[in-house]
């Protein structure tokens, strides 16, 4: 099992559009680059540019992508989880932790969420991140500032060459800068590829090269500068942390979403998601008989391309909002099969960037 990370420069506006109820106005939808967006984006460019066979990797996937999330002061960005709260009055470290550190997991108190009073005295200015991008850089959370940008395209006739009635359309593109310091940074985004059968060595010529990534390709969206690298010894280094983490919290294990995550229930009456994870461990319940915290509900959809005309609807699967957390019992001799399953991800689809969730190390 070979691991990679992916580093994705922005050189144009993207846009990723989710399920969208007008088909004139497209809105980019997401903070981050979702890993089935980013396998389809791949395949293609192997299959179109390189002019390889890409058919087995299609029909039996072996290659995970995991989503791709935007870099501040070159730090990887996270969904903040439910324990990070926000002050709406605190010029300075308006980002703290309900609890003061992860050892304290062991203890939570539910009512920890619901503090009227930040840090500092304000009084009802306290609330939820809600699975907004931050990072933490010396014990400070700092949150991202994308920058969207409102773009118009007419549709012209071919045969008139004049604009045709009734085509106009609008994009709400994010623009390939971001807000650092005081300055303006090209966008970064960086995820993992976790090629289990040696694939990709075989797919890919070089570590560099060009792919495109959602709609207005034909207008110039959607330019990303791909670097790719190998990551020796991750495993290893991974199941080192995870022990440390489990023995502070007394083998207490906090699970954060990084994509939409979600179980499978199949019954008389059809397939179903719920809020289960294919994780052999026990939940560790923090309020009544729910083992997570919630940043909301998420709702994926798309269409299949094996059909002749325009493809069929696929099914739309709902669960966990990236940043949502789930909260386990587990021993620390499991740190290794943890850390497998952060790669291989905790539940089904995850080949293409869904039910990715990893340890979290510091609240």
């Amino acid at each position: 099992m070979n691991i990679y990370e992916v580093q994705l420069r922005q050189e144009s506006p993207v846009l990723v559009s989710g399920i969208a109820a007008d088909s004139r106005y497209l809105k980019h939808s997401t903070s981050y680059i979702e890993g089935y967006t980013l396998r389809g984006a791949l395949l293609t460019y192997i299959s179109r540019e390189l002019k390889k066979d890409v058919k087995e990797e299609a029909l039996k996937p072996t290659i995970i992508f995991h989503p791709a999330y935007p870099t501040f002061r070159k730090e990887v960005s996270r969904p903040a989880h439910p324990l990070l709260l926000c002050c709406k009055v605190c010029r300075e470290d308006k980002i703290f932790p309900s609890i003061d550190s992860i050892e304290k997991i062991r203890d939570f108190d539910i009512n920890e969420l619901f503090k009227v009073t930040c840090r500092r005295g304000h009084l009802y200015t306290v609330s939820n991140m809600k699975g907004e991008l931050v990072v933490k850089i010396d014990k400070t959370y700092y949150k991202l500032s994308q920058y969207l940008q409102s773009l118009d395209s007419t549709a012209i006739n071919k045969y008139v060459k004049s604009s045709e009635i009734g085509m106009l359309f609008g994009y709400l593109t994010l623009l390939p800068v971001h807000e650092e310091d005081g300055q303006l940074k090209q966008n970064i985004f960086i995820g993992k590829i976790v090629d289990t059968e040696n694939r990709l060595e075989n797919l890919l010529e070089e570590e560099d090269f060009e792919i495109k990534i959602g709609r207005g390709k034909s207008k110039g969206f959607g330019k990303f500068n791909v670097h790719i690298k190998l990551l020796e010894n991750y495993v290893e280094k991974r199941t080192k942390i995870i022990e440390n983490v489990l023995q502070k919290t007394n083998n207490i294990i906090m699970l954060r979403s990084l994509s939409l995550s979600f179980g499978l229930e199949i019954n008389n009456h059809g397939i179903f998601t719920n809020l289960k994870l294919d994780l052999d461990a026990k939940p560790h319940y923090v309020l009544k008989d729910k083992n997570y915290l919630l940043t909301g509900i998420k709702t994926i959809s798309g269409f299949s391309l094996k059909v002749a005309h325009g493809g069929i609807p696929k099914p739309r699967i709902s669960g966990a909002a990236p940043g949502s957390l789930f909260f386990y019992e587990i021993n620390t001799d499991k740190a290794n099969y943890l850390a497998e399953k952060e790669l291989k991800g905790f539940g089904p689809l995850s080949y293409g960037g869904l039910n990715i969730l990893e340890v979290v190390t510091d609240v």
